[in-house]
């Protein structure tokens, strides 16, 4: 039963997904969870990042509404509206032109969108539950601003909030919406959770199924995966790269500062950084990557779900156990800046791994069966990155080549081809640019 307020009375079903959640001993609402409350009828994903960006001239009683990052140590912060304007309403647009350009019809795109379009907002990111229900019925609700202006065509029984909605488990599975809210949320001891909850449902388990042999040879051929797993000790910054999908040989540690994966974003990299840096600055030890991987599972740091597919699929390493490597507090997590910013171009090539990881060559070089390190998946970026050019060109708007090659990698992983952005500039945008023709500022300006 929809309501604008919680139901009394009502029998909830017991397959349905309960977004409310409680920190700190007041209840929260997790961002991924809005666009499902009206069954996507209103405040899609864009739309909620639109508010939480400051743009909120079409929704007036959203102006204000802010955003709050839930942190490892169960504290909060507030996201700033810039972040959300320049990491994501600029990535949904895209995705939004992609979807445009190719749907073979409205409905087809509208559904690759609903698909698409959740995951792209932040996970263990929340609206304080009050707040948002207050904004919401002045805006939507009996007596709110859209029914006194249009009292005879609006509805607002179609814009009613269901806190316990049933969305199609393709698009919204639980554990995409509630990502980053771990049991006993609102307890001190959020960081053991958080590790209890990786270690019962591993994060692989929302990326597909377990690591296939062609999967293993792409991961040795591209990220190195043999070599840095046989390796006893890799630094705090090659780590976070490569937990981010990042190979420290093709890429440096300012890619990895602003390109997203398919499974991380940048955010994700610099926290894994910060706290890699703290660790060995407090407790120095030679770690291995698997060492790192516990660690980043006890402090509740998000990671690309490669390592931990890849170090199952081998028996590299087994649970993580939080209890070895204490989690820094707050107050330990100021590093010396100059350490944390060391790049990873000084770094010696990793050791040969042993011949038991070792995978045969071929298989290592194959791209859905052609050759990676060939000429033709770099002209089909080569192309693509010419389409997007000259489709932003004609909106008067001229992507970074990291924004181009960004969008380049996310077609090519729905194609099965998973190469992230930064490899993908390196090898196949070499003077490729949006520059040319550029006269005047780029910057987008509000409401183009």
């Amino acid at each position: 039963m929809a309501c604008w307020d919680a139901c009394q009375g009502s029998r909830t079903r017991e397959d349905a997904l309960n977004t409310i959640v409680e920190i700190n001993g007041r209840k929260a609402l997790p961002v991924r969870a809005i666009p499902l409350l009206t069954d996507w009828r209103g405040l899609s994903p864009d739309e909620l990042a639109q508010i939480l960006a400051g743009d909120s001239d079409y929704w007036p009683s959203f102006d204000g509404l802010s955003a709050h990052r839930l942190q490892p140590d169960g504290s909060t912060e507030s996201i700033p509206p810039r972040w959300w304007a320049s990491w994501v309403v600029r990535k949904l647009q895209a995705i939004s032109d992609t979807i445009k350009a190719r749907q073979i019809t409205h409905e087809t795109g509208v559904q690759q969108w609903r698909g698409e379009s959740l995951v792209q907002l932040p996970a263990g990111v929340f609206v304080w539950l009050d707040e948002f229900k207050a904004a919401h019925a002045n805006e939507y609700g009996p007596g709110g601003m859209r029914a006194r202006g249009n009292p005879t065509g609006f509805d607002p029984s179609a814009h009613a909030l269901n806190f316990n909605p049933h969305p199609d488990p393709n698009v919204a599975p639980p554990g995409l919406v509630l990502e980053g809210f771990g049991p006993n949320a609102g307890t001190g001891n959020k960081k053991l959770n958080q590790a209890l909850v990786w270690l019962n449902a591993p994060r692989e388990a929302l990326a597909g199924q377990d690591l296939s042999e062609h999967e293993a040879a792409w991961f040795d051929g591209t990220l190195d995966a043999a070599g840095y797993f046989a390796l006893e000790h890799v630094t705090p910054v090659v780590a976070a790269m490569l937990l981010c999908g990042f190979s420290p040989h093709d890429t440096t540690e300012s890619d990895a500062e602003s390109c997203a994966t398919d499974g991380t974003s940048p955010e994700d990299f610099k926290r894994l950084r910060l706290t890699f840096a703290s660790i060995d600055q407090n407790r120095p030890a030679r770690r291995s990557l698997p060492e790192w991987m516990n660690i980043a599972a006890g402090a509740g740091r998000s990671f690309h779900p490669w390592a931990h597919r890849y170090a199952k699929h081998h028996g590299l390493y087994g649970p993580p156990r939080p209890e070895a490597e204490p989690v820094p507090t707050p107050a330990q997590l100021v590093v010396d800046v100059n350490m944390v910013s060391t790049t990873v171009n000084r770094l010696s090539p990793p050791a040969s791994p042993p011949e038991s990881v070792k995978k045969p060559a071929p298989q290592a070089e194959t791209l859905n069966g052609r050759a990676h390190d060939g000429e033709e998946w770099k002209e089909q970026a080569r192309q693509r990155a010419r389409e997007i050019i000259a489709r932003q060109k004609a909106k008067d708007l001229y992507p970074s080549q990291e924004d181009i090659a960004c969008e380049i990698a996310r077609e090519f992983r729905a194609a099965g081809k998973p190469l992230t952005g930064a490899y993908i500039k390196r090898h196949a945008l070499k003077g490729i640019s949006s520059a040319t023709g550029r006269k005047f500022s780029t910057q987008i300006l509000k409401g183009k």
